[in-house]
């Protein structure tokens, strides 16, 4: 089975602002069949960082599979910038966005000893730290949102895509900056969280996605922090609460790893590969996720390795489209998304 490129296709791009910053984007299908794209945009780029004060979640609606898209502001948050927002449609057709937030303030303040490992410096002369870390909820296909919901996890971060377990309930991993993730369990779409269990890899974990297998298995892709930058799995047989061992994987990248399952019953992970060549790439793997086939280039021809945070939805005409972000000879990071099918 071969993957077949269809196009590649600019789903969101803004030259209005100076210097917009749009990236980390995270797909779902309506059961109306919509394809929504939520990702963060930024008026302009304090650091390398990724982090802005005035960074806002901007969702992208298209109602012909991906040809078209309108924009719209999903959510701000005053004072704060609002970092990777992340979608996850439930079986009732309920959207849960998951987001975290960064409180910026001049170095020149004083920073009580107890926080002081918490801040980043960015510029020498400002400096961030972990907001809070939230979850909201729309029941109407992502037109109104509920107000956002503190997920009471300390300063943890979260971008990746959650699972809905059986029987209800839905689990999601977040992650410190010291390289331990956190599984954290809702049983009631969000308006209450338990944290399960901690990840620890010698290389350090953090941004993670999981996947649940047909068999009930599941199944955490998670973004090292170190050596090459492979990707790391574990695997749950207890819907979260305990974990198998973290392994490494034969595939690199310090970009996140995102998997989707196919209607087909294989499973599909990609990333943004930010080595020489610059681009996107994927590996195919057997439903329960023990049997993986080589790496496959999705795109190349990249400029840089400020890319990837890849995100996928299928159409019910089997097309896949794979959104990430990625930027041109100008700076400007926009959000572009490959279509392409299995053959």
């Amino acid at each position: 089975m071969s993957l077949q490129i269809i196009d590649h296709q600019v789903a969101y791009a803004s030259r209005e602002h100076g210097r917009d910053y749009s990236s980390f984007p995270s797909a779902a299908i309506t059961p109306e069949g919509e394809v929504l794209v939520a990702f963060r945009r930024a008026r302009r780029s304090m650091s390398k960082r990724h982090i802005d004060p005035h960074s806002h979640a901007v969702l992208l609606r298209s109602e012909d599979g991906g040809h078209s898209f309108s924009a719209e502001l999903l959510h701000e948050e005053p004072y704060e910038g609002v970092q990777d927002p992340c979608l996850n449609r439930l079986r009732d057709g309920t959207l849960l966005l998951t987001f975290f937030t960064w409180s910026i303030q001049q170095t020149a303040y004083s920073t009580p000893l107890e926080e002081a490992g918490l801040w980043v410096d960015l510029d020498g002369k400002h400096q961030a730290r972990i907001g809070g870390l939230y979850s909201i909820r729309s029941t109407d296909g992502g037109h109104t949102w509920d107000a956002p919901v503190v997920i009471d996890a300390g300063p943890r971060a979260l971008r990746g895509k959650g699972v809905e377990l059986p029987g209800g309930g839905f689990l999601s991993a977040a992650y410190q900056r010291n390289g331990v993730v956190t599984l954290y369990r809702t049983d009631d779409h969000g308006l209450h969280w338990e944290a399960l269990a901690d990840l620890t890899h010698p290389l350090g974990v953090s941004e993670t996605s999981l996947l649940l297998t047909g068999e009930g298995k599941v199944v955490a892709f998670m973004r090292s922090r170190g050596g090459e930058y492979p990707l790391i799995t574990a695997e749950s047989h207890d819907l979260g609460r305990t974990w198998g061992p973290l392994v490494e994987r034969p595939f690199f990248s310090h970009s996140p790893f995102e998997p989707v399952r196919l209607r087909n019953g294989k499973v599909l992970v990609t990333y943004g590969h930010r080595r020489e060549p610059f681009g996107i790439r994927a590996v195919l793997l057997d439903g329960e996720c023990e049997a993986w086939g080589p790496e496959i280039t999705l795109r190349e021809g990249a400029l840089g390795g400020d890319i990837g945070y890849t995100t996928t939805v299928e159409l019910p005409n089997g097309e896949l489209l794979v959104f990430y972000y990625i930027y041109g000879e100008d700076g400007y990071r926009q959000i572009e998304v490959t279509r392409c099918r299995f053959a």
